[in-house]
This record gives structure tokens, sequence and C-alpha cells, in this order.
């Protein structure tokens, strides 16, 4: 990638699962429960452990939903190499990122099974970092593996925002609940609260070092904002941590530039067997 003048140059075992990816609910070229299910020979990892779909079950996503998703078990040697760590136990599930209808894995991110710990300002010890990407990655929008175009360029479909690659396709499974023709809204992930956010670029500053350009991240554009109903859905905590407030406000501010009116909720939690009900 060069940049000359100022100018901004921009960075551009096989299984068929039913569920929420059922091959009966395909409509031609797309299925109209939203997602195609994708056949992957080719994936890193192994299959899930019983105990990883109890877990996963805890948070709304079914056996289904989860091979559909394509998650997979890495030990720590093959979670460290994807991550680019050493030095650490980085054994876990490895959550792979796809674009639009697309069977090619994007990129990696990995959700540690014992992730290290630390102290917070209250004095409380907590997991430091439960996810991990590969360095010097850019950030992206996560969608659920084989979710195409018809989804996400019709304006009378609700979106619902969330930061995390789990709530993402625990709102998804609640979007196919009972099993509608269609869904009833679109979920989107960022894998953090300001990562809706990301270097989209290179520029030269005026002493001729190349600049990183910050911006809204470009996943965004593959969505028709015009028109829809978009909702904020982040973690509850949110009321007790400033920063996060923060950066919610910061993309209902963005996203009003493109749809005009957003709604917020203020907390998403599920349980296993329950079904939550945003309203949107």
């Amino acid at each position: 990638m060069t940049s000359s003048n100022g100018s901004i140059h921009v960075n551009s075992g096989q299984r068929k699962v039913r569920n929420v990816f059922d091959a009966d609910l395909f409509d031609e070229p797309e299925n109209i429960g939203g997602a195609t299910p994708l056949l992957l020979p080719h994936l890193v990892g192994s299959d899930l452990s019983p105990a990883d779909y109890s877990a996963l079950a805890a948070r709304w996503i079914d056996p289904g939903l989860a091979d559909g998703a394509h998650l997979r078990r890495v030990d720590s040697a093959t979670g460290g190499e994807i991550v680019g760590r050493r030095g650490g136990n980085y054994s876990g599930i490895l959550i792979p990122y796809f674009l639009p209808r697309s069977d090619r894995v994007r990129e990696y991110r990995l959700r540690l099974d014992q992730p290290d710990l630390e102290y917070d300002s209250a004095g409380n010890l907590k997991p430091r970092q439960n996810y991990l990407s590969p360095p010097c990655r850019s950030n992206m929008l996560y969608l659920v593996p084989g979710i195409g175009p018809s989804l996400l360029n019709d304006p009378e479909l609700p979106i619902i925002v969330t930061a995390g690659e789990f709530k993402t396709l625990a709102l998804w499974r609640l979007a196919n609940h009972a099993s509608p023709d269609r869904p009833r809204f679109l979920p989107l992930g960022v894998s953090g609260v300001y990562n809706w956010r990301g270097t989209i670029g290179k520029t030269v500053g005026p002493d001729g070092r190349r600049l990183d350009v910050k911006g809204a991240i470009r996943d965004l554009d593959w969505i028709a904002w015009d028109g829809r109903h978009v909702v904020i859905a982040y973690d509850a905590d949110l009321v007790n941590k400033e920063l996060v407030r923060i950066a919610r406000a910061e993309l209902a501010a963005h996203l009003r530039t493109l749809v005009g009116k957003i709604g917020e909720l203020p907390s998403l939690h599920f349980e296993p067997d329950t079904v939550p009900r945003p309203s949107i």
C-alpha cells in the first residue's frame, strides 16, 4: 500500500447443519431464513466438546447454531499460532469470520478457556482478555455465516448491533425463533464497543511519515442503512462503565448520519431454555 501527496489509500470435518440453517428453508438464491449453510472441508481445529456445547447453551446458542457458525475447539499450540502469541495457554473456541455469502474464512478470533486475570479499579479480580485476535489486523463486522445480500440490502428488516460474536449468534437464534418465514431482525456484531471504528487507510504526514487513517470500518458499507430501524444493544454493565456509554453514544451518532433514528437496549442477558424478547 502506498500513498502520496496526502491522499488516503484504503485497506481493502465437512458438515451440513440444520436448525435455523435448515436446507428446507432455502429459497433461490438464498435461504429465506436468511443464512445459507456453508460446507467447509478444511476448518482449523476439531469439533466442539460436550463441555463447549454446554457452555454455549448457557449463552443461548444451541448445538445446531454453534455448528452452523463453524465454531471450533483448538489446543493451546494451535490457538497461539493463530493469534500470534507464545508463552501462555491459548486453548479455547475459535470463531471464524466470513464475508457475506462466502465460504472462505476471512479471519479468526479466539475465545480463551483460561484468560489471564487482573484487578480492576475497584479491586476485583477479573479476566484481562477473554478474546484474542491476530496482531495488526483490522477490526471487522461479525455476521452469522451464510447471511447474504438480500438481508443486508432490505431496509424493512430492523438491525440490532451488539458487541460480541456469541451475542450476535444468540440474537440470530432469537430472530428465527418459532420458525418464522424470515428473520425478525438482523444482528450485527462488533468485537468490542469501539471496534466499529478502525484503521481504514494510510496517508503521509507533513514530515513525510506514513500515518494511519481512522474511521468507521468499511464492512459497515455492506448494509443498506437508509430507512432502517436500528437498535444498539450493548451489555448491561454500561450503566457502570462510562467508556462503554461513550462508545455507544459515538456509534449512535455515526449511525444517525445513515438512518436518522437509533434505539437502545440497556441489557442483553440470555438464559438457557428461555426466550429473551428485546423490543425493536
